[in-house]
């Protein structure tokens, strides 16, 4: 099937998975670049205009990447859905986006409006903001590792594990990333602390 009349050597499988891999690329990039400036913010004490406004730019570019890996992936899978339930990777994929979407849902309607009505106030002294910042880093460390479970898992063909193992590893690396993002919670927003 063309998609296009000059292009007609373009599949539309092949168009799919090249949406697909520039919807992970844009949120997984995003992400972690948003996780940086989200580390410098908690390590200053505070939030300024300009990086609230990267934060919602980058907030509104990992949404279009999620929204884009969705929607190809769904393509795709419509093509071949025999071939996707068979496969391991695939639902270990649809599970990390799962997972995607809720902590995107929860860090965009919890944490960010946040920050936003404190621009500019030292965040320590924010009533109820420190146990908050815990819930930050954590989500923060589930984003960045799902992202990137999703780009590894997209690079293969296919993984000869299980379902079962392939969730198993995600998990354990998962939690060693949250347990690295709370050490990071110390170093950074944590000096700040009585």
């Amino acid at each position: 099937m063309e998609l296009f009349p000059l292009l007609g050597f373009i599949e539309l499988k092949t168009a799919l998975l090249v949406g697909h891999v520039l919807g992970v690329a844009l949120g997984a990039g995003t992400a972690i670049f948003s996780a940086v400036i989200f580390t410098k913010i908690m390590y200053d004490g505070r939030v300024t205009q300009n990086e609230m406004q990267f934060l919602e730019l980058a907030g509104a570019i990992v949404a279009f990447g999620l929204t884009l890996l969705v929607a190809t992936g769904f393509g795709m899978f419509l093509l071949n859905q025999e071939q996707y339930l068979a496969s391991s990777k695939f639902l270990v994929k649809m599970t990390v986006v799962g997972v995607l979407i809720a902590n995107g849902t929860l860090i965009h309607s919890l944490h960010m409006p946040v920050l936003k009505n404190h621009l500019g106030d030292y965040l320590p002294q924010v009533k109820g903001f420190v146990l908050r910042s815990y819930f930050m880093y954590v989500g923060g460390a589930v984003s960045m590792t799902s992202w990137i479970t999703a780009l590894v898992l997209g690079v293969f063909r296919g993984v000869p594990y299980s379902y079962t193992t392939i969730l198993a590893i995600y998990l354990a690396i998962l939690a060693i990333a949250v347990i690295t993002s709370l050490a990071l919670h110390r170093f950074t927003f944590g000096k700040r602390l009585p």
